[in-house]
């Protein structure tokens, strides 16, 4: 996606000398440099239709033309693609095609959202801290148990992005040598509105998305009598995931089992 829609070509199949202005050399693309090893193409469901049948073409000939060349030029080389587009509805909306969608989705590896895998967030978390500290020379050894809660507890609709985009801001204003409620962004922060004249303190967001939460756990916990495995299946989560929340919430699923 990065690279202009005219130019793909090349940097993909290469060029010979002379094939259009500027092109003083002949230079290999990628799938020629990549042969005998793996060549990674990300975003591809951003790909042209027109290039789109042009990569089709080479995974089945398993050879590709340099532009202005006349000669094949052969190419053994493994494709992992990426994207973060539900590619079967791109299909069927004639966006991507069918052919080489089929042709890609050998094996799928399908990366559920940060949001049901919890569990990673401290071990992404101390991913980021080294890399910033190394480039950085600020040190920062870890997230105090409190802001990890409110980490773990937050949806995360940016995912792994947003994750590393909020521990380097918090990183930047910390102040100790390790990261505190204070230093991550307001929507991360508990609410510390105050209640006006009696009336009962407003719920935040978060808040009133936790009670909500903890609503269909229960919900679902209740159906399964109080098996997880079951009720994680309901939700649409995995298992850790599920166990996480239960945690959180103070949930106790032996008390929705049926008594003996």
């Amino acid at each position: 996606a990065a690279i202009p829609e005219a130019l793909l070509e090349s940097e993909l199949f290469g060029h010979e000398r002379g094939a259009f202005t500027g092109a003083t050399t002949q230079k290999p693309g990628k799938f020629e440099l990549a042969t005998g090893g793996t060549l990674f193409l990300d975003e591809v469901g951003d790909m042209a239709l027109s290039t789109q049948s042009k990569i089709l073409r080479v995974l089945e000939d398993r050879e590709i033309y340099r532009v202005g060349g006349t000669k094949p030029v052969k190419v053994d080389v493994r494709i992992i693609a990426a994207t973060n587009k539900p590619l079967a509805e791109a299909v069927q909306q004639k966006e991507f095609r069918e052919d080489l969608y089929h042709r890609l989705t050998v094996y799928t590896i399908l990366l559920p959202p940060l949001r049901e895998r919890v569990g990673d967030i401290p071990l992404l978390a101390e991913a980021v801290l080294r890399e910033i500290g190394e480039a950085s020379g600020k040190t920062v050894k870890g997230v105090s148990a409190e802001a990890l809660e409110r980490l773990m507890a937050y949806s995360w609709p940016g995912n792994v992005r947003e994750l590393r985009n909020v521990i380097e801001r918090a990183t930047v204003v910390a102040e100790g040598d390790m990261i505190q409620v204070e230093d991550l962004p307001v929507h991360l922060q508990p609410s510390a509105a105050p209640g006006v004249e009696g009336r009962p303190e407003p719920k935040s967001l978060d808040e009133r998305l936790a009670e909500m939460e903890r609503s269909l756990i229960l919900e679902a916990l209740r159906e399964s009598r109080g098996v997880q495995a079951q009720a994680a299946r309901r939700l649409g989560v995995n298992e850790r995931s599920l166990w996480y929340r239960i945690k959180k919430f103070g949930i106790s699923p032996d008390s929705l089992k049926p008594s003996s």
